[in-house]
């Protein structure tokens, strides 16, 4: 359908169209629709525009979806924007406004009256009154302020027709009776009561004391913090301490001297807390997380006034409420006394009715006693009975005392055969129901058990806590040797008894592996302790502790359907055991073959002559390797020992019976004395296990308790699951009080057996049991271990006897030997210096004895003479081996004899 555009509009306006005559603007305009909408038009006259509501609707914009008039459509596509829209006549269906009759306005224009002005209910609390308000901004309970609405205030009005009152509230200022006010310390998010510091007159001073105290508390709490002793989140909380108050208290009194002369009015106070500052928070403190913010020292709430009490109506209040309350809990008990009153009245009446009931009963009984008695003995008289009768009587009361006493017997007899049967169904019962077999203990544990000497460990704890090394190569040595076959296992006793965890997984998880490395079959945990001679498997776990550990384990271990069944890990171990028990049975046939084919081979070489020699040689190391091959096929088939599994189970984080611990004990040693090595393993492997392997140590070596301890803690920390673990950070092994109190008390009972003790044998021989532990004793001396025999035989005091003579008649040779060794060392030392002395007086000697012995006229030059004494210092000559001949050192020739003839003659 065409659209009018706008120009078309325009000229109806303007009059070049004329329109129709229901048009009610034909009169201005001429202009009409065209023929084709005319019928249209008139049948839906009716119509009112959307627009206005007013004027018939005419026209209809298709974009619009509005039916309008003709000023409302003029009016509205002036727009540059809706000039486009195409515009018609209303026709048949076009939906529009229809305006309601006159008849219907009043019905459709009913309004209800306003509702009539609420009167104001004015309070009655007056400027500065004291008044109890709650705000849980604020603070907890009832807080205490002054109203500060004055009369020329404009009344605030609330919801409920209620006044709004102005009300001033001071953070550790409270109002008292007597027109005074307390000055105390608040702790903010703290269910405390305030400390109070002081009492004053003035609301000012009272004020002034507790903003002194507010910022000597944050003063000291930024010297805490920054000291780092308020690192903890419920460190600050808990601020301030017992000691941080006292130096809070006692600064606040030295301080408040100066506070105290300043004076201001209690209206001008007030006008200047009303008025406040332009300055959000305190000008001279910084907001920071520290406590008692200067920000929010005083508030001036709205509170309605019906919400606002004074105190003198709310102690009222509250005293009426504790008057009630005693009154109810005194009328309570005044009740309560009363019918006990009552009832204790009640029964005295009732025993006095019985008491004078029984008194009449009794009075009755002897008055029928005694006329029985006064019958019988008149009848007695009269019948005339002799002494014959008399004495027949008592012997018939004599038989019948007797044939009680027989029946009385007989039922004892009876009684005693019962309880025994009884005690008898009962301790079978106990012992069918008790997961241990009754064992016979040895009078002492370590009777016959083969154990090792312990050695020092080479470490031990200080008291701060740290670990103390005397030898640190020594200490790894030690770490490494008690080591378990697992990450989570150690020794406590080499290749005996070993302790650790629950055994599942892999052995050592953390051992890091390439992507394309192949995991071998023996890498897992059961197999590493069954190749370590580990048979017996002791579980200190309970039945239900230990099924529900099975199901959480990743991937779970699923025990026997049946509650009584084996558990998880017994079924993986019976079959790793079975398992490795092939591997070592075809491992054995392998090398029976190898063997044999290579002792075949040797024998046909050595028949055949012309086998060379290089050949035979060959064959006979094949057949050596394949004997070697063989027989360490067979020692691992020995080393795997049978199975067996014993259910020990041990109350977790808690103190055992004694008895039921000791049960346990004997049956482990009896295990050792058979020859089986132990695996002990609990859920974490040091709280139940570490307190069995301390009471095993201390009972087997007499140990103490600290020792047993020390050395059970020294052998956990040497597993290499905690091998890179600080001293510091390692669990304690037993880890709880109760199992190291139980160790204790334990090993004081037991600590009796390892004291010397003489006895007396069958024979009156003198017996002097040493039983000092790691002392090699009796029969076990070769083997550098420990053992407790029975008492000895005169065949072994023989062969002792005859073991101490070779021992004292080896030490004697061998102190001689030492003593002639030590004699022929010292002759040799004195012969070489004998000969260095001969050597040196038959060769070097004389030599120096010739160059010395010269004249005086030779020495007369000095460098000479310095070269002479420096040969004479180096040769170790003393001043009386350097002789110089000097001329008076020689007498003077004798004169020659005169002749006295030849004198005469001359």
């Amino acid at each position: 359908m065409p659209g009018y555009p706008r120009d078309r509009l325009f000229a109806m306006a303007s009059g070049d169209e004329t329109g129709g005559d229901d048009d009610p603007f034909a009169a201005n305009y001429n202009w009409r629709a065209p023929d084709d909408d005319d019928d249209d038009a008139a049948v839906n006259a009716g119509l009112t525009c959307d627009e206005c509501a007013k004027r018939a609707a005419r026209y209809h914009c298709d974009d619009c979806h509005q039916t309008l008039c003709f000023n409302c459509t003029d009016a509205i596509h002036l727009i540059p924007a809706l000039s486009t829209h195409a515009i018609r006549h209303v026709r048949v269906g076009d939906v529009g406004y229809v305006a309601p009759t006159r008849d219907d306005l009043p019905k459709i224009a009913r309004r209800l009256p306003p509702p009539a002005i609420a009167k104001l209910e004015p309070h009655c609390f007056t400027f500065g009154q004291h008044v109890v308000f709650r705000d849980t901004d604020l603070g907890r309970g009832l807080l205490f302020g002054l109203a500060l609405t004055q009369t020329r205030d404009q009344p605030r009005m609330g919801p409920c027709n209620g006044q709004f009152v102005r009300v001033l509230w001071l953070r550790g200022v409270v109002p008292l009776p007597n027109q005074c006010y307390l000055a105390s310390l608040t702790f903010h998010g703290q269910a405390f009561w305030p400390v109070p510091i002081s009492t004053h007159v003035s609301l000012y001073h009272a004020y002034r004391i507790a903003v002194l105290a507010e910022k000597t508390a944050r003063k000291l709490w930024r010297r805490e913090k920054y000291a780092g002793r308020l690192r903890r989140l419920r460190d600050q909380k808990a601020f301030p301490t017992e000691a941080v108050l006292d130096e809070i208290l006692a600064l606040v009194d030295t301080d408040a001297g100066g506070v105290t002369l300043q004076h201001l009015a209690h209206e001008r106070f007030l006008a200047a807390l009303i008025s406040g500052t332009n300055l959000d928070g305190d000008e001279t403190e910084t907001e920071t997380d520290a406590p008692y913010p200067p920000a929010t020292r005083a508030r001036l709430v709205l509170c309605a006034a019906s919400c606002l009490e004074r105190p003198a109506d709310v102690a009222r209040r509250y005293l009426d409420n504790v008057i009630r309350h005693m009154v109810d809990l005194y009328v309570g008990y005044a009740w309560t006394s009363w019918r006990s009153f009552v009832a204790a009245g009640r029964e005295r009446d009732r025993q006095a009715r019985r008491n004078a009931t029984v008194i009449v009963l009794q009075r009755w009984v002897r008055r029928q006693w005694q006329r029985r008695r006064e019958e019988r003995l008149k009848q007695s008289r009269s019948s005339g009975l002799s002494a014959l009768e008399a004495l027949q009587r008592f012997q018939n009361k004599q038989a019948a005392v007797g044939m009680m006493d027989v029946i009385w017997a007989k039922t004892l007899r009876r009684l005693r055969r019962y309880g025994v049967a009884t005690w008898k169904r009962c301790s079978d019962e106990i012992k069918a129901r008790s997961p241990m077999a009754p064992i016979d203990a040895a009078w002492h544990p370590g009777l016959g058990i083969r154990l090792l000497k312990l050695p020092k460990a080479y470490a031990s704890m200080k008291s701060d806590g740290s670990l103390g090394v005397e030898d640190i190569a020594k200490y790894k040595q030690f770490r490494l040797n008690h080591a378990g076959p697992t990450s989570v296992s150690f020794w406590i006793v080499r290749d005996r008894i070993l302790i650790g965890e629950y055994p599942h997984g892999v052995a050592f998880p953390d051992k890091k592996r390439k992507a394309t490395e192949r995991v071998a079959s023996r890498t897992d945990a059961l197999t590493c302790i069954l190749l370590e001679q580990i048979g017996t498997f002791v579980s200190l776990m309970a039945f239900d502790e230990l099924r529900a550990f099975e199901a959480g384990l990743d991937p779970p271990v699923l025990p026997a359907a049946t509650p009584d069944g084996p558990f998880g890990f017994e079924t993986q171990l019976l079959e790793r055991h079975a398992k490795l028990n092939a591997e070592l049975d075809r491992a054995v046939v392998a090398a029976q073959k190898y063997a044999t084919s290579a002792a075949k081979s040797l024998q046909q070489a050595e028949r055949d002559p012309s086998t060379e020699d290089f050949v035979r040689d060959l064959l006979l190391k094949k057949k050596s390797a394949a004997d070697a091959n063989l027989n360490t096929a067979l020692a691992n088939k020995a080393r795997l020992q049978p199975i067996r599994i014993l259910r020990c189970p041990l109350p977790p984080h808690s103190a055992t019976p004694e008895a039921e611990l000791l049960e346990i004990l004997n049956q482990l040693e009896t295990c050792l004395r058979d020859g089986e090595n132990l695996y002990i393993f609990s859920r974490q492997g040091r709280g139940r296990a570490g307190m069995v392997a301390a009471l095993l140590l201390g009972r087997l070596y007499g140990l103490s308790a600290q020792q047993a301890l020390e050395r059970t803690q020294r052998c956990h920390d040497a597993q290499k699951a905690v091998a890179g673990l600080p001293s510091t950070r390692l669990v304690s092994a037993p880890e709880s009080l109760d199992q190291i109190r139980l160790v204790h008390q334990v090993l004081s009972s037991t600590a009796t057996i390892y004291e010397p003790v003489a006895t007396y044998d069958g024979d009156a021989y003198l017996v002097l049991r040493r039983q000092r532990p790691g002392l090699a004793i009796q029969s076990f001396i070769a083997a550098q271990g420990f053992m407790v025999d029975e008492f000895p035989s005169a065949a072994q005091r023989a062969a002792d006897h005859a073991a101490l003579q070779a021992a004292n008649r080896i030490a004697l040779k061998e102190k001689r030997a030492l003593q002639l060794r030590v004699r022929r060392a010292m002759e040799g030392v004195e012969r070489q210096a004998m000969g260095l002395q001969e050597d040196y007086s038959r060769h070097e000697l004389p030599i120096w004895t010739a160059r010395l012995e010269m004249t005086a006229q030779e020495i007369d030059s000095r460098r000479r003479w310095q070269i002479c004494l420096q040969h004479a210092e180096s040769a170790g000559m003393t001043a009386e081996d350097v002789r110089i001949k000097w001329p008076q050192d020689h007498p003077p020739p004798p004169p020659n004899p005169v002749d006295p003839s030849t004198d005469a003659v001359a």
